[in-house]
């Protein structure tokens, strides 16, 4: 069994990287436009992309760091946070997915969500034990 002190530093460790990851990708996507066709199907405008901005500030970066902070001072009081940044990763790798099977594109998308969804569930899961 992994200590649980793993799971809140190293949980806080890994949602600061995350969204970091994440400005990091916003900044590109916004700076370099091109970058953008990886990530959505050819015939779909750059608004449907870019839609998501907001609700990732938000739900997956806010709430990431906002969990993190909490894992370091009370581990338990990072549960709300943290079903928050699941919630709005999973969304939004659902989205990807579908869009990938729907259109044969984007599947990049789809590929870099995966990660967040397992584990932010694996670490909501493991804080949330009794």
């Amino acid at each position: 069994m992994i200590p649980r002190v793993f799971w809140n530093y190293g949980g806080a460790l890994y949602l600061v990287f995350q969204s970091l990851g994440a400005l990091l990708w916003w900044l590109v996507l916004w700076l370099e436009p091109k970058s953008r066709a990886f990530f959505r199907p050819s015939d779909a405008p750059d608004s449907v992309l870019l839609a998501f901005a907001l609700p990732d500030f938000v739900w997956f970066i806010g709430a990431a760091l906002w969990a993190a902070r909490a894992l370091m001072k009370k581990p338990k009081s990072a549960i709300m946070p943290l079903a928050l940044h699941v919630g709005a990763a999973s969304y939004a790798a659902l989205f990807c997915l579908l869009q990938w099977i729907l259109t044969g594109e984007a599947g990049l998308a789809a590929l870099l969500m995966a990660p967040s969804v397992i584990a932010g569930s694996l670490l909501l899961w493991n804080i949330s034990r009794p």
